[in-house]
């Protein structure tokens, strides 16, 4: 079953109903967050999401209203003791972000959490799976950000 659950799709300031940028894909079974924005939890929450569904989340650039969520996610999934590894896809700058936030916490994932730098100005395939692909697409905004196009690989 595919589908797709916007989270949140208002401007840099949220509203209260109304959150920033943040949408769900399930892929036959795959989960990909795509940004992950403040308040992403509770939209989550309100749209039945699992944390536990997330496999893979691309964030697009690092202003604060695409990214400002990630790291209480990861909080939180580490809190539910989740143990399968998790895939973060973004800018080169983003590992370093959670790193330090992570540290200051004095938090230790009982997961795997690995990043895949993705190139802003580059269209390139950055994933692969069973029944579909990623490819990274450049974009025009005031910083480096990179759009995300999933494409099936199944044959009709």
């Amino acid at each position: 079953m595919n589908n797709i659950t916007i989270l949140g799709s208002n401007s840099a300031i949220p509203s209260i109903n109304k959150f920033s940028s943040a949408q769900f894909l399930n892929i036959n079974g795959t989960g990909c967050l795509i940004d992950c924005c403040e308040g992403c939890q509770m939209r989550m929450q309100m749209n039945d999401t699992k944390t536990s569904a997330v496999d893979h989340i691309f964030i697009s650039h690092l202003h604060g209203d695409h990214f400002f969520g990630l790291i209480g996610l990861i909080s939180t999934m580490n809190m539910q003791n989740r143990s399968q590894p998790l895939n973060v896809y973004g800018p080169m700058e983003l590992k370093e972000i959670v790193d330090i936030q992570l540290k200051a916490s004095l938090t230790e994932l009982n997961f795997e959490c690995n990043f895949i730098v993705t190139n802003p100005d580059e269209f390139e395939q950055i994933a692969k799976f069973k029944n579909f692909e990623v490819f990274s697409i450049p974009l025009t905004h005031s910083v480096k950000t990179t759009g995300f196009l999933f494409k099936s690989t199944m044959r009709n």
